[in-house]
C-alpha cells in the first residue's frame, strides 16, 4: 500500500510513508492512516481518498488481485416423460385436434412450458419426422425453457404418425406434441 501526501494537485512528488513515527500532518498519524488502511480491508475499497479543509489531500491504494470465477457449466439432462395409450373417451388435447381412437397409438405430452424445437439448431436436420419409426430413448424434439435445452425422448418403440407442436412456437405443460402407433 502507497501512501500520498499533496498540499497542491498539481504537484507531482509524493513522499512514502515508512516509519512508525512518520506524520502526515497535525491531525493523521501512522495510527489514524493504519486504521484507514483496515477501513479499506474490512469494506474491500482499492482506493480512499481524503482532503482535509486546509486544502491537504491524502490517498491510499491497495494492490488487490482479483480473483475471476468461472460459472460452473449446467448441462440439462434428458426428459423422459410418462406417456399412456389414449382412450377414446377422454377429452381432446389441448391443441384442438381430434385424439386417435386407434388404442396403438401413444401420445407424447410436453413435460414443462418451453418453446419447442424440432432440431438441435436451424442448420442440423429434424430428429424424427412423420412416418419414421423411433426407438425408445431416441430423442424426439428439444424443449427451451430459460435457457436450458431439454431433449424430450421418445417413451416407446414405434412411428411416428403425427407432429404436433410447431417448430418455434410456445408449447404448454401437457400439450401433445407427438402420436407414435406402437406395435
Amino acid at each position: 500500500m502507497t501512501t500520498k501526501r499533496t498540499s497542491d494537485p498539481s504537484t507531482t512528488d509524493s513522499p512514502t510513508l515508512s516509519s512508525e513515527s512518520a506524520r502526515i500532518d497535525s491531525t493523521l498519524t501512522l495510527e489514524a492512516i493504519r486504521s484507514l488502511a483496515q477501513v479499506m480491508k474490512d469494506f474491500e475499497l482499492s482506493e480512499l481518498e481524503l482532503t482535509q479543509p486546509s486544502g491537504e489531500r491524502l490517498r491510499l491504494c491497495g494492490r488487490r488481485t482479483e480473483v475471476v470465477q468461472a460459472a460452473p457449466i449446467v448441462q440439462a439432462a434428458p426428459i423422459v416423460t410418462a406417456v399412456a395409450p389414449v382412450q377414446a373417451s377422454s377429452p381432446p388435447p389441448a391443441t384442438g385436434k381430434a385424439n386417435p381412437i386407434d388404442k396403438s397409438i401413444t401420445v407424447i405430452t410436453a413435460p414443462l412450458v418451453g418453446t419447442f424445437y424440432r432440431s438441435a439448431s436451424p442448420e442440423s436436420p429434424t430428429f424424427t419426422e412423420v412416418g419414421q419409426r423411433v426407438r425408445k430413448g431416441q430423442t424426439l424434439c428439444i424443449i427451451e425453457a430459460m435457457k436450458l435445452m431439454n431433449e424430450l425422448e421418445s417413451e416407446v418403440d414405434g412411428v411416428v404418425v403425427a407432429i404436433l407442436g410447431e417448430n418455434g412456437r410456445p408449447v404448454e405443460f401437457g400439450e401433445a406434441l407427438f402420436q407414435i402407433k406402437t406395435g
